[in-house]
């Protein structure tokens, strides 16, 4: 499925939301440069997560970004899940993250709220001069990408039943990249909104499928 996508999309966008070479490099890079984190004390986070969960990868590419220590626990997602791991997060989903003993759940909920709690070139804080505006662009944005290209996306991989459903989906999906992704990367140098740091704008896209 991939593939399909790949074939029929020759944009700039594609780079950028229809290949995994961004996760990886951003998973398995060394960090080099400390975030300046002001006077705030180091948070002692554990995450709870697999590899394998296309949407896990929100919290390990911001906590990555953010250079943040964490513990690691692996989630077997082909067994049920233990008595212990349904008492931190009863739905039995990854990600979650124990964050000063605070649990939160959800991949797009916990990747906000560390880079809430860590204004950084990801996001910045909504008192920096520029910071609601910022964080505005960059919320339009998540939510076109959502709405009018990864939901078409997610129904041509996972529910579409016939050939005709896949590629009309796939239709779908180019034509929201076109008329409402986009415009929105005109100003890409090469990251959103003229970064040359990653922002948080790419950290919501699920992985996709290998």
């Amino acid at each position: 499925m991939a593939g399909l996508f790949s074939t029929r999309i020759t944009s700039p966008a594609r780079n950028l939301f229809f290949s995994n070479t961004l996760t990886k490099q951003i998973t398995t890079r060394r960090i080099n440069t400390a975030v300046n984190m002001g006077s705030q004390p180091q948070a002692d986070i554990t995450l709870y997560t697999n590899h394998a969960c296309p949407f896990a990868h929100r919290a390990h590419i911001t906590l990555a970004e953010l250079g943040l220590p964490v513990r690691e626990e692996i989630i077997d997602l082909n067994t049920p899940r233990s008595p212990e791991y349904l008492q931190i997060n009863p739905r039995g989903l990854v990600p979650t993250i124990i964050y000063n003993g605070e649990i939160i759940t959800e991949s797009a909920i916990v990747a906000q709220f560390l880079a809430d709690a860590h204004p950084s070139h990801l996001l910045p804080a909504s008192t920096d001069k520029n910071g609601p505006l910022t964080r505005a662009r960059v919320a339009f944005f998540a939510d076109a990408y959502s709405n009018k290209v990864q939901a078409h996306i997610g129904k041509a991989i996972y529910r579409a039943q016939t050939e005709e459903e896949v590629n009309q989906a796939v239709d779908d999906a180019v034509a929201g990249i076109v008329k409402e992704v986009e415009p929105l990367l005109k100003n890409a140098a090469p990251f959103f909104n003229g970064s040359d740091k990653l922002t948080f704008a790419e950290v919501p896209k699920p992985k996709n499928p290998e």
